[in-house]
């Protein structure tokens, strides 16, 4: 379940037509923790997503025990607490998933009409949105529109040469449907403000996990 904690969006779609791509970036970048933050990050995630899990383990005993009242225990034993090697892995490869979402396919979509609300989207974004429509060249593409993300990653190309291997003419397509969303602009933002903050002494696997986070926080 670790690969599925977190995406609102449907990373099962990464997992299932395009595990090489997660794998070659995971690899890539897989390290243990080398300074106190990133050590941090991954004790405090890890042990939110065993409190959670734990939480609703308790919940489903209960139903199928039929019980009336439900007692939820909170305390991990010294075993849950600590990070797993395969954990640690598949959190890792669900961040990837979760920072690529845009490369997914989407059936619905939600249009914004207000004219106000177009007025300042386009104030902000539009010249950021014309020089990534405007290029033609895929590898200037995907630079562009992670740009934000790789400025904050100590060694980028380990994130974006397996992209440039794997995209395709489709995910270029997908992604460029994706450059007019809201929540896109603003977690972009957000990274932007990041690079002001002590995540840049963090290991890019944390980098990557907190950036991940914050794509599927704002919205």
């Amino acid at each position: 379940m670790a690969g599925f904690s977190t995406a609102k969006s449907d990373s099962f779609y990464l997992r299932f037509f395009q595990p090489q791509l997660i794998r070659e970036i995971t690899s890539n970048m897989i390290t243990p923790p080398k300074n106190n933050d990133s050590v941090i990050f991954w004790e405090k995630y890890h042990n939110l997503y065993m409190t959670t899990t734990q939480y609703y383990k308790n919940i489903y005993d209960g139903i199928k025990r039929n019980q009336k009242k439900i007692l939820l225990q909170y305390d991990l034993s010294a075993d849950e607490k600590r990070l797993q090697g395969n954990h640690f892995l598949l959190l890792q490869e669900n961040f990837v998933a979760t920072i690529l979402q845009e490369i997914n396919p989407r059936s619905n979509k939600l249009y914004i009409k207000n004219e106000k609300v177009l007025a300042v989207f386009q104030e902000y974004f539009l010249e950021k949105i014309q020089e990534i429509v405007q290029t033609t060249d895929k590898n200037k593409q995907i630079t562009l529109f992670y740009d934000d993300l790789t400025a904050l990653l100590h060694y980028p190309e380990h994130f974006l040469s397996p992209i440039s291997h794997y995209f395709t003419d489709t995910h270029i397509f997908n992604i460029r449907e994706q450059i007019y969303t809201v929540d896109y602009w603003i977690w972009r933002m957000f990274l932007s403000q990041l690079k002001k903050t002590r995540i840049t002494q963090c290991d890019d696997p944390v980098i990557m996990g907190i950036s991940a986070l914050l794509r599927e926080t704002i919205f």
